[in-house]
Formats: structure tokens, C-alpha cells, sequence
């Protein structure tokens, strides 16, 4: 285009400027507002001119978050209201947001038909028997039916969401998903302040139901700081991967503040978990990409040491956000090390042992198991599979893992700008297997989510036209239920 629209022109100095500075206007605009690069994204003049996955980002990373933590500023663990402690345990507006994204995809054209029918055999036969063993479990096993119910709809809504962003991510091509690690990176810098904030100016105890601040449960939006830890934990785990791996090379930027945060919030809320999830996703890419440069691996231990710094220095003098529990003597106390979780999964085992082929039904464990607290999640993801929809459910939701994680690799080892979504799904899975990451929707959203991304990515580097085309991937993995653990 430059070299005919300078042919038309001729050599005239004033058109050639003129035509320069409209291609270069062009450039910009559509580096903007279409590839939405991380340095321009934020400078948009309009929401509705970011691409998918910015405005993806923006919603789960900054919207959902900071809504959760004005909707529920509870200092307790329970909600003087029924309804909205009920809303906040099923994490009700993270659902909200993800019927907002499938009916964005509905009204972008998503045929809910060709996409079923593009799915493998295999697969399509495993969502049917998921289903039928979560609803069967629901309607004829648990004892509380609206309940399971509602939450087995959860999983559809969790699901579509899936689909929703498969089909939104395959219409936007070249578009870099640093636009969405950015802003769930951002939304810590956000979170941290209204923490600190709330932390710092806490209300009078008299005026907090039961007379007692519950410092755990005080984080803004989260039931628990343990869940505050497995958020950061997630999102520190994509920002490792992109500073180890990472093409470029520069200075200090942007995702290295972000990662310090990341890590330091992670470490503050004493979330095992959450660095059993970032250690898990590293090691992972070092087996599988190998080891990365040496500069780059120096820089993130010595970012690693800053946080753990930080992390100290702001140290909570609570017991809740401790590492490690110590008893009288200095020791490592069991009970402390594995927090109560053999105990909780021995019961849970032999609970499931009265209903082994359909379990008893999604979010039973709230009230078929206690252990002098009601748990709604057995902190182990094949248990609660389980427990919730039996052998029948738990071998389909296998399944779909199984086909779905290898297929998302094997398209990620080729994207390098899917890596840190990568590195997010496999820290999040690696703490479903001692906590609730597979439980709740703002960690299965991320699971799923990223899963979708990954292999939309596959399907635009192939021919739209090729009949191999929809069959060429499996499809998401199906979430877990939506409730509340301790």
C-alpha cells in the first residue's frame, strides 16, 4: 500500500509526509485498540475498542475482584444475612460476570450446535455422562436436591463460559495474551491497597457481629486468606513462566513489580498451596522447555528474595497467616503441617463408600461431612469428583482432562505468549489436589478460561476452511463445583 499510494502520489514531499503520518496513525490505532498491546491497552479511549481478551482481563482481573471485595467487606466468617452469605460462598458475582461473557459470545455469532458438533466423539460422549451423573446425583441422591441443584447449573454456566471464550478468542488474531495477564497482574496493585486499607482502619470490635474481628476472613472479597493466597499464588505462577522464558530482554519493568506483589501477597496470606502451585508450574516448564537463561533465572531469585522481604516486614501477627503452625516447643505441630486435610479426606472416603457410583451430590460434603467445621470441598479435586458425582462423573471429568490438558500443551509449547496462561492452569490444578482451586467459579474461571484461550490459539493458526479443523483439539476441561471450603 505505501509503495502505490506513493506511486499516485508521486515523489511530492508534502503528500509523501502526509501519506507517512496516516500509515503511521493507522499503525497505532490498530496496535491499540486491535492487538491492544500491554503498554497501550490501559490508554483506549473506549472500553468496546479493546480487544476480547484485554476486556477478558480487565473483567476478572480488576471488575470482578474489586466488586467482590464492595459487595462483602465482612470481618467474620459468616454473613449476618443468609442471602448474602449464601451468594458470597457460591461466589455469585463471578458467575454473573461469566453470563455476561457467554451472551457477548451469543451475540458475536457463537453457534452453541456447530460447536458441540465440532467436539471429538469421545468427548461429546463425556460431557453427556458428567452431566447425567451430576444431575442424577442432584435430583434422586442429596439430601438438600435445590441445592445441588443450583450449584450442578453452576458447572453449564462454568461450561459455556468455556465455549464462549473459545469462540470469542478464534475471531481476534495476533493478538498477544500479555493483554490478559496484564491486568489480572494489575488488579493485585488494587487489591493490595483496599487490604492495606481495610487492615489499617479496621471498625470497632463492638460493631463487628459477635463482638470479634475475624482477621482470616477479613480480606476484602475472599472468604478466606487462603484463598486470597491461591489467587496471588496463580497469577505469580503466569509471571514467573513469562520472566523466565521471556524473548526480550531489558530492564526492570512493569511485570517484575508485579510478580514482587504477586509473591509477597502470596507469602503474606501463608499460603502453602500457592507455593506449592508456583513451584509446581516452574518445574514443570523446566522440564519441559529446559532451563532458561541465566540472567533471567538470577533476576526472578532476587525478586523472589524481595518479596519474601516485603512479605516479613508487613508480617500479620495472626496465626492464620503463618506458613507453618508451631507449638509450644518450636515444633511443627501435624495437625498445623497438613492443616486437619488426612483427617478431612480419610472421612471423606469413608462417606463416599456409602455412594460410590453417582456420590451424593454437588456441594454435598457441606453437610454430609463434619469434623467440628462444616467443609463444602474435601481440599482434594479427585475426591471431591468423587464425593459430588461418584465413579460415573469422576471417570468422565477425568476424561475431559486428559484430553484436554495434552491438547492445550502441545498448542501452548508452540504460542510462547501462551505460556504464562499455561503456567497459571497447571499452579491452579497442582493446588486443587490440597485445596479448592477446582472448587470455586473465580479459580475454575481461571482454569477453564485459560484452557480455552490455549487452544483457540491452535484452531486460528489452521485454515477456517479445512474440514480437519474441528476435530483438530479437545475442548476445555469441565470445572468442579462452586461452594466454600475451609
Amino acid at each position: 500500500m505505501l509503495k502505490t499510494g506513493e506511486e499516485a502520489f508521486g515523489r511530492a514531499p508534502g503528500r509523501s509526509i502526509v501519506l507517512k503520518l496516516s500509515l503511521a496513525k493507522a499503525r497505532y490505532r490498530r496496535g491499540m485498540l486491535i492487538h491492544a498491546s500491554p503498554d497501550r491497552f490501559y490508554s483506549a479511549s473506549r472500553l468496546g475498542a479493546l480487544s476480547f481478551k484485554a476486556r477478558l482481563g480487565l473483567l476478572f482481573g480488576i471488575v470482578a475482584p474489586v466488586l467482590s471485595g464492595l459487595i462483602f467487606p465482612t470481618y467474620v466468617a459468616v454473613l449476618p444475612s443468609l442471602a448474602m452469605n449464601r451468594a458470597m460462598l457460591l461466589e455469585l458475582q463471578f458467575v454473573a460476570c461469566e453470563l455476561l461473557v457467554i451472551g457477548w459470545a451469543f451475540r458475536a455469532g457463537m453457534d452453541r450446535n456447530r460447536l458441540w458438533r465440532s467436539l471429538a466423539l469421545d468427548v461429546r460422549l463425556a460431557v453427556l455422562v458428567l452431566l447425567a451423573a451430576m444431575f442424577a446425583s442432584a435430583a434422586l441422591i442429596s439430601k438438600y436436591p435445590a441445592d445441588a441443584l443450583l450449584q450442578s447449573l453452576t458447572q453449564l454456566v462454568h461450561l459455556y463460559f468455556a465455549a464462549a471464550v473459545f469462540h470469542l478468542s478464534t475471531a481476534e488474531r495476533d493478538v498477544s495474551e500479555d493483554v490478559l495477564i496484564r491486568p489480572l497482574a494489575a488488579g493485585l496493585a488494587v487489591l493490595a491497597i483496599y487490604t492495606a486499607w481495610r487492615f489499617g482502619f479496621p471498625p470497632d470490635p463492638s460493631a463487628v457481629p459477635g463482638g470479634k474481628i475475624e482477621w482470616s476472613f477479613a480480606l476484602p472479597g475472599f472468604i478466606s486468606v487462603r484463598y486470597l493466597g491461591t489467587w496471588t499464588g496463580a497469577i505469580a505462577a503466569a509471571l514467573a513462566v513469562h520472566l523466565l522464558y521471556r524473548e526480550r530482554r531489558g530492564g526492570i519493568g512493569a511485570y517484575h513489580c508485579y510478580f514482587v506483589l504477586a509473591m509477597a501477597m502470596t507469602i503474606w496470606s501463608g499460603t502453602r498451596a500457592g507455593l506449592l502451585g508456583i513451584g509446581a508450574a516452574v518445574v514443570l516448564f523446566l522440564f519441559f522447555r529446559g532451563l532458561p537463561r541465566w540472567r533471567a533465572i538470577a533476576l526472578t531469585v532476587l525478586l523472589t528474595g524481595v518479596a519474601l522481604a516485603l512479605a516479613l516486614i508487613f508480617q500479620f501477627d495472626d496465626p492464620a497467616f503463618k506458613l507453618f503452625s508451631r507449638g509450644g516447643g518450636g515444633d511443627v505441630v501435624g495437625a498445623g503441617f497438613t492443616s486437619g486435610r488426612w483427617e478431612l479426606w480419610v472421612a471423606t472416603v469413608e462417606r463416599w463408600r456409602d455412594s460410590p457410583l453417582l456420590g451424593w451430590g454437588t456441594g454435598a460434603l457441606f453437610y454430609e461431612v463434619y469434623l467440628g467445621w462444616t467443609h463444602t470441598q474435601p481440599h482434594n479435586a479427585i475426591l471431591q469428583f468423587l464425593f459430588s458425582w461418584g465413579l460415573v462423573g469422576a471417570a468422565a471429568c477425568s476424561w475431559l482432562f486428559a484430553r484436554a490438558l495434552p491438547a492445550a500443551h502441545a498448542v501452548a509449547m508452540m504460542n510462547r505468549s501462551t505460556w504464562p496462561l499455561l503456567g497459571m492452569v497447571y499452579a491452579l490444578l497442582a493446588m486443587s489436589m490440597v485445596d479448592g482451586a477446582l472448587y470455586y467459579p473465580r479459580f475454575v474461571i481461571m482454569i477453564v478460561g485459560g484452557l480455552a484461550l490455549i487452544l483457540a490459539r491452535g484452531t486460528t493458526q489452521e485454515d477456517e476452511t479445512s474440514p480437519a479443523r474441528d476435530q483438530a483439539f479437545s475442548p476445555p476441561a469441565p470445572p468442579a463445583p462452586s461452594a466454600r471450603v475451609r
